[in-house]
């Protein structure tokens, strides 16, 4: 599941008389993120902006600002400006997926898989005769049952974990050719 830090902070004293012009932000740049807020002093009549240190950004990972007050003391208010990383976990991939070795018309086949570290949901897919995937299950269950059709001559599986940080690769078991009675 997704871990949520603190990568980046500054503190900032600034005079009372000046105030900040807007909420804090995200800015990026290249592969960098940092936090920013921009502060209008009134008495000048100009902005500033002050920000924290940038830190290398991550493809995984969503990012926000937040200023929070730290103490306010005669002509002056100290302000902690804070840049949280959220750093999206989706599931491992199951290791593995078993199915029967030989399959025939009309079995009733049990396609099983390992379990999936932070998972909370399972998909299965199946493919018949090279033809496009589609999706048979979805639940909690590390297993289903499937009933082997007429016109099947290959068939395959894959499954792939879900939480809510995303889906986990697929583990995908190798093309079976279905055994046909005359």
């Amino acid at each position: 599941m997704a871990k949520t830090s603190i990568v980046a902070s500054d503190t900032y004293k600034v005079y009372t008389r000046r105030e900040l012009a807007d909420s804090p932000k995200v800015g990026y740049s290249g592969n960098y993120v940092y936090a920013y807020v921009y502060i209008f002093d009134k008495d000048e009549g100009y902005t500033w902006s002050w920000q924290t240190d940038w830190v290398t950004q991550k493809a995984n990972a969503t990012y926000r600002a937040e200023l929070v007050l730290e103490s306010e003391s005669g002509s002056y208010i100290t302000y902690k400006l804070i840049l949280y990383e959220t750093v999206l976990e989706p599931p491992s991939t199951p290791s593995s997926i078993t199915i029967p070795t030989e399959i025939r018309v009309r079995d009733a086949i049990t396609i099983s898989w390992s379990s999936s570290y932070g998972a909370t949901r399972y998909y299965l897919e199946r493919q018949v005769n090279g033809e496009s995937w589609i999706q048979i299950y979805s639940g909690t269950a590390r297993s289903y049952t499937d009933t082997v059709l007429e016109g099947w001559n290959t068939v395959a599986y894959r499954v792939r974990a879900y939480n809510s940080d995303g889906y986990s690769s697929y583990r995908t078991f190798s093309t079976i050719t279905i055994i046909h009675f005359p």
